[in-house]
């Protein structure tokens, strides 16, 4: 059950897809039904400490941010994964562009880095 996951750490919607996501302290990220407000599961567990996520505007791809330093997309749809940016020291923050051709991530390395997404590769 969603609900039984432990605190809530990051918070991502998409209106689009009709769902929100919740990263949660046990490292498990769980799918909701917007529609009707209910948990539908856990949609995935890591080995990692999550330290932030985000959803593209269509949907279609969730980013994670974890404690290796490294960002992680999955096509949703095909779940379907691989890291798409390491940075040398702990990621803070990432945001799709509105047009969800990039990804953007910043870190304490004093870094903010541009990704497309479908392409897995630095633009």
């Amino acid at each position: 059950d969603a609900t039984e996951s432990g605190s809530v750490d990051y918070i991502e919607i998409t209106l689009e897809s009709g769902f929100l996501y919740t990263a949660h302290a046990d490292n498990s990220i769980n799918k909701w039904d917007l529609r009707n407000l209910i948990p539908i599961g856990v949609w995935k567990e890591l080995p990692w400490n999550i330290r932030d996520l985000d959803i593209s505007p269509d949907g279609n791809f969730l980013v994670v941010a974890t404690e290796d330093d490294k960002a992680r997309v999955w096509n949703i749809d095909q779940d379907q994964n691989s890291y798409l940016a390491r940075h040398s020291d702990r990621i803070t923050s990432l945001s799709f562009s509105s047009d969800d051709k990039f990804l953007f991530s910043s870190s304490y390395d004093d870094s903010v880095r541009n990704w497309s997404p479908e392409n897995r590769e630095v633009p």
